[in-house]
């Protein structure tokens, strides 16, 4: 149990710098992804999903221990648990003094805008996989429907002054590595 307020202060602050350390992190992982997700790079795709998860995971721990830690302080502090619902930053902010008030306020806030920057990144690499997808997929599609019909369709103008007239081709793969 923390007893005074530099060790709880201290620790409350450190574990909120350790969840923005982490939210950073995964940011910028959101960035690779994003880069991974536009040059079809499957294989760095999943190392950054995976790492990404390690660290959700892992700042879901120390949220977990954050909000422990504060429940602490509220404990020993005799700070008077809310009786309805949980325990919420800013009813802890508006019970503890002035100064530590401000300085974990200030934290609160660095987080909180990390992890609205890391949700609007999220947003956008999920709308980048999903207009990947539907190309893929139109292509893919169109793929199938010439493939059936054994045929495309094609002009040839051999003589710039005549009318182009649609010609018979089977179907080629241009490019397979797309």
């Amino acid at each position: 149990m923390i007893l005074n307020k530099e060790e709880w202060l201290d620790r409350v602050s450190s574990l909120f710098e350790e969840e923005i350390r982490l939210y950073s992190e995964i940011l910028e992982l959101e960035k690779e992804k994003t880069e991974s997700i536009t040059k079809a790079d499957g294989r760095s795709l999943e190392t950054i999903s995976k790492k990404t998860y390690e660290l959700i995971v892992h700042a879901s721990e120390l949220e977990r221990v954050r909000m422990s830690a504060i429940h602490d302080v509220y404990t020993s502090g005799n700070l008077g648990i809310p009786k309805e619902g949980e325990l919420t930053l800013t009813d802890f902010l508006n019970k503890i003094d002035r100064e530590s008030e401000h300085k974990l306020k200030q934290l609160g806030t660095r987080l909180k805008d990390t992890v609205h920057r890391l949700k609007d990144k999220i947003k956008a690499n999920d709308k980048l996989i999903r207009t990947r997808q539907e190309f893929l997929k139109a292509t893919i599609d169109a793929m199938r429907t010439n493939a059936n019909s054994g045929e495309v369709e094609v002009y040839e103008d051999e003589n710039p002054s005549t009318v182009r007239n649609k010609k018979k081709r089977s179907s080629v793969l241009v490019n397979a590595s797309a």
